[in-house]
């Protein structure tokens, strides 16, 4: 049995050696005809580079005799030969054209009107060259407040880490090399993506969730963002983060990356600027279901948790392609199915006002035995020019505070403050509506006390209108409603409630406990009281007071003197908290005891009330 087996593989061996010197003679005779598809970029599709990195053969490679399948080919520059031994048809004798299929990938014209790729770099080509040339170009895109991504990917092997390393380390040159950028504030994070779970590299791999924000915005939270202040505190923090990433040994590779890296850097420039983001991002090596069959059962689920990211960040690609074409229908990109995705989101989404550049390395084995697996690390790269966002500008929005200018804020604020006004210079400087809405509930209401006169109360009820704006802006349900016209039923029962006209106070679907009679509302309040009016009062000696401002609602009349008021709460303890009407919570309070009226409005939406200002 076992001279069986030993026959076996010297006859596998001897084969394999055959098809190989086969293949050699065949590669050597290869007459590539001319590229006649190949054209320059043209201007309009600088926001995407798609580069190929042919890496060097590795000793071990060059001592088993393994041919090179994969060419840069010289002579012509953006040209890849890629080559693959066929078997013969019905045993004819090999042929040049019956034994070799190669194929070539260059900077082509597609019917699309994108380019299949832009670079490419052989195997003497020095990371340097490559650093110069497509990733140089990112970093003053990202110090001026644009977005700028670069990602490699390919098969586990490609050298895909060793490159972005060294282009990591070259990046934070370049950031500190010139004096004029000390003026802006760098902040760094890097994560690792292992499967739909994130974990912080600089914070002992602490688990991060991937959330979104109000503004569609990907936010991790709670990952460490590092100050960084030098070139070489930055390469400390990419070593330490580097030591964390979780590495296997696969059949490829001793060291696989098995989980997806992803270092950000954030750059805070001058007050009133854009910030810039700049994305470094090392993805998981792919794998044949060949290179893992001698694994165990954690790793084919690295695996298949890989493989399947980087489908769906194809899909995405492809999606974002059909809704830059496409005029008839919108095109759904599924981002929300991986984590990785999401993460990236700012690079194809459609509603993105951002202009992005972004740089995708491939980085390819040459050996004939994985010619099959660079073959598709070409064809994915070839689907990336169309990922890059197409840039969106802000069109002014009466109702979405997000594209207004501070022009524009400001005259929204002396207006819709209440009374005294908001002083415009303190509260927005030079901030737009998007950049306000980002400031923290203290520093809104901080500087809103800032002006002579203004509470804590109307200073929490301004915040609070201005954020249910917002919302409505961007809640497609209300904008449905919006444009149907449909009138929305009243809410609540009382009829002491008025529905308010148009969309005065920021606040969709309200009704107030305003008075309805605009005779009535000049005299004082202590002279109109009625149901369904709310009224701030003194608690002091009620037990279940709260802290800061007490509210309630008259219900009925008790000898004229004392009303029967039910109370309401706060959701939070903030300042712009919304209120909830407690019923069954019921108390009587004397007039003496009423310190003022309180406008409160319902928003049918958020099932809440809050203070009208």
């Amino acid at each position: 049995m076992l001279s069986i087996e030993l026959d076996f593989d010297a006859e596998r061996i001897a084969r394999e050696k055959e098809n190989q010197a086969l293949f050699t003679k065949l590669v050597g005779q290869f007459s590539p005809a001319p590229a006649l598809g190949v054209n320059p970029a043209p201007d309009g599709s600088k926001n995407t580079i798609v580069a190929v990195r042919v890496r060097p053969r590795l000793d071990m490679e060059i001592a088993c005799d393994e041919p090179q399948a994969v060419f840069a080919r010289t002579g012509e520059s953006g040209v890849v030969d890629a080559h693959q031994l066929r078997r013969s048809v019905r045993n004819r004798p090999p042929t040049l054209q019956a034994s070799l299929l190669s194929l070539s990938y260059y900077t082509q014209t597609t019917p699309s009107g994108g380019f299949e790729i832009d670079r490419v770099y052989n195997e003497k080509t020095h990371t340097e060259d490559i650093y110069n040339d497509i990733v140089k170009p990112l970093v003053p895109w990202a110090l001026n407040g644009g977005t700028a991504t670069l990602f490699a990917h390919g098969q586990t092997g490609s050298g895909k880490t060793y490159v972005t390393k060294s282009l990591q380390y070259l990046v934070a040159e370049e950031i500190f090399k010139d004096d004029s950028y000390h003026k802006c504030r760098v902040v760094m994070s890097i994560i690792e993506l292992a499967g739909n779970s994130a974990y912080d590299l600089l914070n002992s791999s602490n688990p991060v969730p991937i959330l979104q924000d109000c503004f569609g915005n990907t936010q991790l939270r709670g990952v460490l963002e590092v100050a960084i202040t030098s070139h070489s505190s930055m390469i400390e923090y990419l070593d330490k983060a580097s030591a964390l990433r979780r590495v296997s040994a696969t059949d490829k590779n001793n060291a696989s990356s098995r989980s997806h890296a992803i270092c950000r850097i954030r750059i805070d420039r001058a007050p009133g600027q854009e910030r810039g983001d700049l994305y470094l991002i090392d993805l998981a090596g792919s794998e044949a279901a060949r290179d893992s069959v001698a694994h165990g059962a954690l790793r084919l689920k690295e695996t298949r948790e890989i493989n399947a990211s980087l489908s769906v960040l194809n899909v995405c690609i492809r999606s974002k392609a059909d809704a830059d074409t496409s005029t008839k229908k919108k095109s759904r990109v599924p981002f929300r199915q991986s984590a990785l995705t999401r993460v990236l989101k700012h690079i194809f989404d459609p509603a993105s006002s951002k202009a992005c550049k972004m740089v995708v390395l491939a980085c390819v084995n040459p050996c004939f035995g994985d010619v099959g697996p660079s073959k598709n690390t070409l064809r994915y790269a070839g689907t990336c020019r169309a990922m890059v966002a197409k840039h969106k500008s802000q069109v002014y929005d009466a109702k979405k505070p997000v594209t207004w200018s501070n022009a524009q804020l400001k005259a929204w604020i002396k207006s819709n403050s209440g009374i005294p006004a908001v002083d415009a210079d303190v509260l927005a400087p030079f901030e737009s509506g998007a950049q306000l809405l980002r400031l923290s509930i203290s520093q809104f209401v901080d500087r809103c006390l800032m002006t002579p006169g203004v509470t804590p109360q109307q200073a929490g009820a301004f915040q609070s209108k201005l954020w249910l704006m917002h919302v409505d802006a961007n809640d497609s349900r209300h904008k449905k409603k919006n444009n149907n016209n449909k009138t929305l039923e009243n809410p609540s029962s009382s009829s002491s409630l008025e529905e308010v006209s148009g969309n005065e106070s920021g606040i969709s679907q309200e009704v107030s406990s305003q008075e309805p009679s605009q005779l009535l509302r000049c005299l004082d309040f202590k002279q109109r009281i009625r149901p369904g009016m709310a009224v701030q009062w003194d608690a002091s000696q009620f037990p279940l007071a709260q802290p800061g401002m007490n509210i309630a609602v008259v219900l009925s009349d008790e000898r004229g003197t004392r009303y029967l008021c039910a109370l309401m709460t706060p959701i939070h303890t903030m300042v712009n908290s919304g209120y909830d009407l407690q019923l069954w919570k019921q108390v009587v309070v004397n007039v003496c005891d009423m310190m003022g009226e309180v406008i409160m409005v319902y928003d049918a939406e958020a099932r809440h009330y809050f203070i009208q200002v």
